[in-house]
């Protein structure tokens, strides 16, 4: 789960040993304007805004990594879907259908949103 709450004790990026433990291994920020504007699970057909979490569509250990925590890569999902989508496997197919179902059918304003809000530390 990114952008959740961690385990008691736990710093958000305890599962990744190889990630700098002062950094964080998503942007917490973005993740949070994404729930605040989206407010619910971005699957077709899921009006859930309980437990959303941020899914990536290309997931860290497929080279998504740190420099991947942008909004054409990730999404929000209930924990059903998150769970759902991640225990798919991650094939081009998968990302494909994710981009295509969740990230291309978004607003325009949305993606303009989050777009900016993501590029605020690279000007």
């Amino acid at each position: 789960m990114c952008g959740g709450d961690p385990l008691p004790g736990r710093p958000v990026n305890a599962a990744h040993k190889s990630w700098p433990k002062d950094k964080p291994i998503v942007d917490l920020e973005l993740i949070g304007l994404m729930k605040e504007l989206i407010g619910s699970c971005e699957f077709p057909d899921c009006l859930s805004s309980f437990q959303l979490e941020c899914c990536h569509v290309r997931a860290r250990g497929m080279g998504g990594g740190r420099r991947k925590d942008t909004p054409d890569n990730m999404f929000l999902a209930c924990r059903e879907h998150h769970r759902g989508y991640d225990g798919a496997g991650q094939s081009r197919a998968r990302q494909k259908w994710a981009t295509e179902n969740i990230i291309r059918t978004r607003p325009v304003w949305l993606q303009q949103i989050l777009q900016e809000f993501s590029d605020r530390d690279n000007p």
